[in-house]
């Protein structure tokens, strides 16, 4: 007996609907959690309790400094090996420097 039904399940985005309106009224009040949570860790540094300090820092840190992605390493990261310019002339020596900094500029 089971299978689609109308009206079943939760109504599209309602979650999100009421989320968004309880996170508006906290801004238009003036403060926010993460405001709390800024402000608390700020009076335990100036009173220098580095580890109350540091248990907040740890919690809020997410919402404001975003995790970086790991990197899955492949054959074509492997190292260039470095030129030998012991082999060039003083002439290709020029020219390569001349080169190199008409690209960097």
């Amino acid at each position: 007996m089971g299978g689609k039904r109308r009206g079943a399940g939760r109504k599209p985005s309602s979650l999100t609907t009421k989320s968004r309106a309880i996170a508006e009224i906290a801004i238009n009040e003036g403060i926010t959690p993460l405001e709390v949570m800024l402000e608390a860790m700020r009076g335990y540094a100036k009173s220098e309790q580095w580890d109350r300090a540091a248990s907040i820092a740890k919690d809020a840190a997410p919402y404001l400094h975003p995790k970086l992605t790991s990197v899955e390493r492949t054959e074509k990261d492997v190292p260039i090996k470095a030129a030998d310019f012991s082999l060039l002339s003083d002439e290709e020596l020029e020219v390569l420097i001349q080169l190199s900094n008409k690209i960097q500029r």
